[in-house]
């Protein structure tokens, strides 16, 4: 009878440290970084779906959607102010 109080007891120790493990590491799941939106707009570049999206700060919706390459394509994209420019990356 000793050997099966001891598995139980040693069963029962590890389920309360695993379990102890899961609660303590909870808090530190993968949160979504918060983003401060201001008035203006920003255009966003899209490599999987070769398209410009134009992001109005203000309303914190899309504005536009502009394709400007074949999905899958390398884009390289500068913003100055309400402008943008695409270029379809290096070959």
């Amino acid at each position: 009878m000793v050997p099966a109080k001891r598995a139980w007891a040693l069963a029962l120790s590890v389920a309360t440290c695993v379990a102890g493990v899961v609660v303590a590491g909870a808090d530190k799941a993968n949160h979504a970084p918060s983003v401060r939106l201001h008035g203006g707009t920003a255009w966003l570049a899209s490599n999987k779906v070769g398209q410009m999206t134009l992001f109005d700060g203000a309303s914190a919706e899309v504005a536009a959607k502009v394709p400007v390459a074949p999905p899958r394509t390398p884009i390289l994209a500068a913003q100055l102010g309400p402008v943008s420019q695409v270029d379809q990356g290096l070959r």
